[in-house]
């Protein structure tokens, strides 16, 4: 039988043959892997038990033994799961039941554990920006924004442009192919190996001596490893050691665990929304503080450069002048843009009337649920995790341009 050798090098049509290969050669025996490519599992630790994104309540931390190198987190749970991992190595290595040296799995050292995902939203973000800042605006566009109104407007504006490219909000971006999986804080790396080469997968791992302890002895505490990257181990919260541990810390079930544990990201998307707005038309001020309109003398011939001041609001007087009303409205916008769901003019109108009612009457959870129930779901089910790339970045850049370019005549 021949030996996987695929890589992000190959050909696509390799890619597939060499991805079949190594499914082939992976044991199974009667341990089930995890396959964070190929199964719904793949938002493992980014969704509830109905779908809904969420991310961790960082307070659920804990930090992972070290060697004096950068401190990595976990749940408590998985915390405590690992330790009882490595006291069972170690009383087999002791009594001579394992061959650690002619293994490459072991010693486990972990080499990435949880990522925040606010971190790594933020960077997102200011990416979005970015793009915005330097291909959308050229002189003819900077000169419509003169206020923030005008700048939500020119915003909105691009972003219908980049919308196949790029998620807006934060609950969106969770369950989208440029998370990380790593923020469910309920998965540990042992290695830094590349994930999309099938050849070290299958000689480092699956060929190791100790590859079949490594894996019997993660699943005795409730972890399960990732098929695609077997030095990815993955708490199986419905595997029995994982329930008695959340069920030590007061959780009877898998959904009350997430209720305690994690924040539905959506109920706190409007916050983000308004904050990071405020934070770009800031920046877009101190960049440009100024547009200058030319314009005719109206006291003979000549031109008269008229100087409007974009004016910078501290943070509180942003949100006085806007609302939780206009943010809805805004929300409700860009939901329907970034789902792809294109729901006509009218539609959002009845959606919006509905959404700004219910917060009045009933307060804003329900209303947000609200809208949650329309636009939730996956408009295209991601397949493996691809984070952003600065091609894809300057790829993007030029379609900006060229399509502005185009519209505005420039």
């Amino acid at each position: 039988m021949s030996k996987p050798r695929g890589s992000n090098e190959s050909s696509s049509k390799e890619i597939f043959e060499q991805r079949e290969v190594y499914k082939d050669l992976y044991p199974t025996e009667d341990i089930n892997p995890i396959d964070l490519w190929g199964d719904h599992k793949i938002l493992y630790g980014r969704v509830d038990i109905c779908g809904t994104p969420i991310f961790l309540n960082e307070t659920s931390l804990t930090q992972l033994s070290d060697d004096n190198g950068e401190p990595l987190f976990v749940v408590d749970i998985v915390q405590e799961a690992l330790e009882d991992v490595n006291a069972t190595i170690a009383k087999a290595e002791l009594l001579g039941r394992i061959d650690t040296k002619n293994s490459k799995i072991f010693p486990l050292k972990p080499a990435k554990a949880f990522k925040s995902v606010h971190q790594e939203y933020h960077s997102y973000f200011e990416t979005m920006f970015q793009v915005f800042n330097s291909s959308f605006i050229n002189p003819v566009v900077d000169k419509k924004i003169v206020n923030y109104n005008s700048f939500e407007k020119q915003f909105m504006a691009f972003y219908k442009m980049i919308r196949n490219d790029f998620v807006f909000t934060r609950s969106t971006y969770i369950t989208s192919k440029r998370s990380n999986p790593l923020m469910s804080g309920l998965i540990v790396e042992f290695a830094e190996d590349d994930h999309s080469d099938d050849k070290i997968k299958y000689k480092k791992y699956i060929r190791d001596v100790e590859f079949s302890f490594y894996r019997d002895t993660m699943k005795r505490y409730g972890f399960v490893v990732d098929k695609n990257a077997p030095w990815r181990v993955i708490a199986d919260l419905e595997s029995e050691p994982m329930k008695v541990r959340m069920n030590s810390r007061g959780s009877q079930n898998l959904n009350e665990y997430f209720e305690k544990n994690y924040y539905k990201a959506h109920k706190k998307d409007i916050e983000a929304l308004a904050g990071y707005m405020w934070q770009i038309w800031s920046t877009f001020v101190a960049l440009s503080p100024v547009v200058t309109n030319a314009r005719l003398s109206q006291c003979g011939p000549g031109v008269v450069s008229d100087i409007i001041q974009r004016q910078r609001l501290s943070i509180n007087e942003f949100k006085n002048i806007y609302g939780m009303n206009h943010w809805l409205k805004l929300y409700i916008q860009i939901r329907n843009l970034e789902s792809k769901k294109d729901l006509h003019e009218n539609q959002i109108k009845l959606i919006t009337k509905n959404a700004l009612q219910t917060m009045k009457y009933k307060g804003y959870d329900p209303a947000i649920d609200y809208v949650q129930s329309i636009f939730g779901g996956f408009s295209d089910q991601i397949r493996q995790t691809k984070p952003l790339t600065d091609e894809e970045v300057v790829a993007t850049i030029q379609s900006v341009q060229n399509q502005v370019n185009q519209t505005s005549g420039y």
